[in-house]
């Protein structure tokens, strides 16, 4: 019988043993962060608000007529989500071999490690959403409407999406070492390929059209703006499209979990 079925019950029972562990660490990580710095969370809101104001400065240079109101929340919107699913996966990169000692000394499912960081990120990120809508609201205010209650299953469905690439990418550094170094690069290409603050209609352009089509953070960026800014519901291939891309993942990380969690003690 293998580390991922044991007597003791399922892998995700066993691993919901560890819940509070793994809140714990989340909690300890924020306040590692955070320790000993005089905004403290704050840092959460500045930091994508300043990005948002240089680029939209950029912008209002080289396109004058450009509505820069409109444009800034277009910007946070896509910065907001980038620095989710980027910081949760860039984090989680290196959990296992953070949690090493945990994993050392006690039969600890290794989920919980990456799952501690997508946390850690999903923390952060709430912060940083008090800023977008405090912007919201004194820069763009028509753009407040019945459909931010869609942020909740917003929220749900990047969380389905960025999890499991969270695990795959955590288990593959531990396999290949390598893997850290070109994830970075990978994040920078998918950064640019998606309209994370270009216009979104660059995409739509003969050469980018069908990686579009494909590409779940386009998907996602889409949806999240249909609601906030637009005004109107998201279009249900927005929604589906990173759901199907989720379940890939997780069918993908459950794969690599069975076959590397009996000997990741040793990887490490």
């Amino acid at each position: 019988m293998t580390y991922i079925l044991e007597d003791e019950g399922s892998y995700w029972e066993r691993a919901w043993q560890f819940r509070h562990l793994c809140l714990n660490l989340v909690a300890s990580d924020l306040r590692g962060r955070f320790r000993r710095t005089y905004l403290g969370g704050g840092w959460a809101i500045l930091q994508p608000l300043v990005f948002t104001a240089i680029m939209v400065v950029v912008f209002a240079q080289l396109t004058p007529t450009t509505p820069w109101r409109e444009l800034s929340v277009y910007i946070y919107t896509g910065t907001t989500l980038w620095d989710l699913f980027s910081n949760g996966v860039l984090i989680s990169a290196t959990s296992l071999e953070s949690g090493g000692p945990y994993l050392r000394s006690a039969r600890i499912p290794a989920i919980i490690f990456p799952v501690r960081a997508m946390l850690h990120a999903v923390a952060v990120n709430l912060l940083g959403l008090v800023g977008l809508l405090a912007w919201t609201l004194v820069i763009y205010p028509h753009a407040l409407s019945v459909h931010w209650l869609f942020f909740p299953i917003y929220y749900a469905v990047v969380l389905y999406f960025a999890t499991p690439v969270a695990v795959v990418c955590a288990l593959l550094t531990i396999k290949f070492r390598d893997f850290q170094n070109m994830l970075v690069l990978l994040l920078q290409l998918l950064w640019f390929l998606s309209p994370v603050f270009m216009a979104r209609f660059i995409f739509d352009a003969p050469g980018l059209r069908a990686f579009a089509a494909f590409n779940p953070i386009n998907s996602l960026c889409d949806l999240l703006r249909a609601f906030f800014i637009y005004g109107s519901w998201p279009a249900l291939y927005d929604v589906l499209q990173p759901i199907a891309w989720g379940t890939l993942f997780w069918l993908l990380s459950w794969r690599l979990l069975q076959r590397s969690e009996p000997s990741l003690v040793f990887d490490l």
